[in-house]
């Protein structure tokens, strides 16, 4: 059985996410044409790390919504 993340996380506890699964949750939904996880998956290509994403300007933000 392979869960969502949100269904891992009830599951689990959040111990048991990866840095993937937990933006995914965070995230909840994605945007037209993409998932959670795959919106995800773009931002962590993008910033690489949790600090990288608090150390930006909201303009590179919201260039990752334009993408799409």
């Amino acid at each position: 059985m392979i869960d969502r993340p949100r269904e891992k996380l009830f599951r689990l506890g959040a111990k048991h996410l990866s840095d993937s699964e937990l933006l995914a949750v965070i995230l909840r939904i994605g945007v037209k044409g993409k998932s959670a996880i795959d919106l995800e998956q773009e931002i962590k290509t993008r910033f690489k790390t949790w600090r990288n994403m608090t150390d930006v300007d909201i303009a590179e933000w919201k260039q990752i919504n334009r993408c799409y």
